[in-house]
């Protein structure tokens, strides 16, 4: 929500790096959360976060950070976007 204001009111970031900031960040990371807790409670096994969906989480993380920001740092869209993909997958 924070990058949805300053995205009205500077340059800094934009109302699609906001958005993007709200789906991947926000959204999909509460969707991989629920899936892991109910996936995990459902099959009877201990709810504990393992080695794999925290690398899951990570992997999440880096895409959001590299979607949002990447025209700070990588000047070649297409490559940006591809590496985010590879972070999704």
């Amino acid at each position: 929500m924070l990058l949805l204001g300053l995205s009205e009111i500077s340059e800094w970031t934009s109302r699609s790096q906001a958005i993007h900031t709200l789906t991947i960040g926000a959204m999909f990371g509460m969707i991989l959360s629920i899936t892991l807790r109910v996936s995990l409670g459902h099959t009877g096994r201990n709810i504990r976060v393992r080695k794999l969906m925290s690398m899951a989480f990570v992997a999440l993380f880096f895409a959001f950070i590299i979607r949002v920001f990447s025209h700070h740092f990588i000047h070649n869209y297409l490559h940006a976007i591809t590496l985010t993909a590879i972070f999704w997958l």
